[in-house]
């Protein structure tokens, strides 16, 4: 399945690109860094999209995308350079600390790939193809491209690529300075690469080096209050629901624990945790999880933030829950902000009620951001309602991004007007990506237009 380049920027969603005149770049202009790179590689791709329909292709693209995507924001990942490679992702990052949520994501994309793009597409698992992935190191160049857009390139994706070769089904390796970052966080043994069979060696290795195999997550270390809360996140979302609850019940005790034992004077400390349980909040898999650490917040003495209950809105099973929540905080005293309105927003059963909400954030002197105009856009009952709220975006000063035309798009009631959308996303300086091309092709009036 040969896909086409986007990228995700720090909000987690396609980024649009500045346009510039094209020149040259010299050495001089571009920094060098020790990148580490996680190549995440389908196996017999190209092969099992030949076997698709033009329609579940399409499908398919589209949703390597969106299954991704919340997978980067979870792990902390939106600001490392992201890009499909043809048959897979490259995911590049120079910062170290970085690196134990690389591995999540790969033990996330080995565990849940097949089963998420499955359920994304309809088709059967079987019918999904594996993965080969590998995470390594080396030093790169960024370079700016033509359209604007900043790329690392050297050594770190080229031995990443080279090292998948190696790799089994579903199977993760590492190199050494991989390892020397998550020997404490993962179980990691030796991968004894040369006594592999043919069919698990790359084709071309310019260079040799150790590599090893990436295990499980290690439950002990993630109970560590100091331990990043995405471990908890990829616990839960591998399928280890009771053993994320565990942890996250443990490390909501070592809060607690840490919260007794200070001053109610000793603001800045009180905050601090109050932060991390937010954090682990959001990071566990479900909503009774979440209840449970409202009730070691309260338990401290600590009183919920706006973050607290935009989080247990974001959590909530149903609209009327989300709602709920909104009535307790105002009671409360907490001002609900941009993301509890876009979250319920988001929640609303209909666009009226949707629109409702829009308007009680107007008069409580809350803006609307992207992020909420584009949810109400998708809510929007048809093309006109939706064009609408893209003129009123517009003259607030609000720019619409790649999501907010890919939506229009959708929308459009024919080709021409469609076309149009994408030219002028174009002139605005946002590039098009595969939702955007896969959806204009849907609606091309013949195969020759297409």
């Amino acid at each position: 399945m040969k896909l086409h380049p986007i990228a995700i920027n720090n909000e987690g969603v396609e980024f649009q690109v500045e346009r510039r005149n094209q020149r040259e770049y010299s050495p001089e202009e571009n920094s060098v860094g020790f990148v580490f790179c996680l190549s995440i590689d389908l196996i017999g791709s190209t092969e099992a999209g030949l076997k698709l329909t033009t329609q579940r292709l399409d499908s398919f693209n589209i949703s390597l995308v969106n299954q991704i995507r919340p997978h980067l924001e979870k792990l902390g990942l939106t600001d490392a350079s992201t890009k499909f490679t043809g048959d897979g992702w490259l995911v590049m990052t120079e910062k170290g600390k970085k690196v134990p949520a690389l591995c999540c994501l790969a033990t996330i994309m080995a565990n849940r790939f097949q089963d998420e793009m499955s359920q994304k597409t309809g088709i059967a698992k079987d019918n999904i193809p594996s993965l080969r992935l590998a995470i390594c190191s080396g030093r790169d160049i960024r370079v700016e491209l033509p359209d604007g857009r900043k790329d690392w390139v050297g050594d770190s994706a080229r031995k990443a690529v080279r090292a998948s070769g190696y790799c089994m089904p579903n199977e993760i390796l590492i190199d050494v300075s991989v390892r020397s970052w998550v020997l404490r966080d993962f179980n990691i043994k030796s991968a004894n690469v040369e006594q592999r069979p043919p069919e698990y060696r790359p084709k071309r290795m310019e260079e040799y080096f150790t590599l090893h195999v990436l295990g499980e997550l290690k439950p002990e270390v993630a109970v560590d209050s100091e331990a990043p809360e995405y471990f908890v996140y990829t616990l839960g979302v591998i399928g280890k629901v009771k053993e994320a609850q565990m942890v996250g019940k443990q490390v909501s005790e070592r809060l607690g624990d840490k919260a007794s034992k200070l001053g109610i004077a000793e603001t800045e400390a009180l905050q601090a945790i109050l932060q991390s349980w937010n954090r682990l909040m959001a990071s566990l898999p479900d909503y009774s999880s979440a209840l449970e650490i409202l009730k070691s917040i309260q338990a401290a003495g600590l009183d919920p933030d706006v973050v607290t209950y935009s989080t247990l809105i974001n959590k909530a099973p149903d609209y009327d829950t989300a709602k709920a929540w909104v009535d307790t905080m105002q009671k409360e005293g907490i001002q609900p902000n941009v993301v509890t309105y876009s979250m319920l927003i988001d929640k609303a059963p209909d666009y009226d009620t949707a629109k409702a909400w829009v308007d009680t954030m107007r008069k409580e002197g809350i803006q609307p951001n992207v992020v909420t105009y584009n949810t109400l856009i998708n809510k929007a009952p048809d093309y006109d309602t939706a064009k609408a709220w893209v003129d009123t975006m517009r003259e607030e000063g609000i720019q619409p991004d790649v999501v907010t035309y890919n939506t229009l798009i959708n929308k459009a009631p024919d080709y021409d007007t469609a076309k149009a959308w994408v030219d002028t996303m174009q002139e605005d300086g946002i590039q098009p990506n595969v939702v955007t091309y896969n959806t204009l092709i849907n609606k091309a009036p013949d195969y020759d237009t297409a």
